[in-house]
């Protein structure tokens, strides 16, 4: 946590046209630590991840300014806390041993 009861990390969620995702990409991607876009159907889906203490109105204002200045509309944003996971529990419980003939492989 950063602060008492604040999040480390937060994620930052929207879903647009391929087009306008790309641009409100450009608009948050030097507030974000990381920006990432992936299909979602006939969208594309945009989710960056943020500092915890970044400034939200700030990333919300880019948003509507990137909307307008590509003349559509602003597209509903999420911005929820990230979880802290152990990643590395969270992976091996995942995974399953795998059999191979004679050998037996589990992580």
């Amino acid at each position: 946590m950063t602060e008492e009861g604040e999040p480390d990390l937060l994620r930052m969620v929207l879903v647009a046209s391929r087009e306008a995702a790309a641009v409100f990409e450009a608009a948050i991607e030097e507030s974000a630590l990381s920006v990432a876009l992936s299909e979602d159907g006939d969208q594309w889906r945009l989710e960056a991840l943020v500092a915890g203490d970044a400034d939200l109105a700030d990333l919300r204002g880019r948003v509507l300014i990137a909307a307008a200045a590509a003349a559509v509309d602003a597209p509903a944003l999420t911005i929820e806390p990230l979880p802290e996971t152990d990643w590395v529990a969270a992976v091996r419980a995942d995974l399953s041993a795998i059999h191979a003939g004679r050998f037996h492989v589990h992580g």
